[in-house]
């Protein structure tokens, strides 16, 4: 994982534990393979917090939201390998892509890319 894929993951991280995560959609393309999506979404039910997941293989499942659960699920292949990751949060939407030469790029979508 390069500098500023950790840096997202941190900035993912914070948003769960702080409660402004909404939405977080991940992307990776390898070699001979379809490109790969996820995304999770928050949803707020009664009493309880959910994650609900869908796949670009057209998978959903719904669980309870356990942040160490979800953060030690997205540092296993395929989401480790993500080439462009959107989050949304409360305050901020922030955006992770690899060019064509695959030099990384962090940013929040109403600031300059993260050094």
């Amino acid at each position: 994982m390069n500098n500023q894929q950790q840096a997202f993951m941190d900035t993912l991280a914070a948003a769960l534990k702080n409660n402004s995560f909404k939405r977080v959609t991940f992307s990776a393309r390898e070699k001979g393979d379809d490109k790969f999506k996820a995304s999770f979404d928050l949803i707020i039910g009664g009493s309880k917090n959910l994650i609900r997941h869908t796949t670009s293989t057209g998978r959903m499942e719904t669980t309870n939201l356990d942040i160490s659960a979800l953060l030690q699920k997205l540092g296993q292949e395929p989401y480790a390998s993500f080439r462009a990751a959107s989050l949304f949060t409360q305050n901020k939407d922030y955006h992770y892509a690899e060019n064509r030469k695959g030099e990384p790029r962090f940013y929040d979508a109403c600031k300059r890319p993260h050094a």
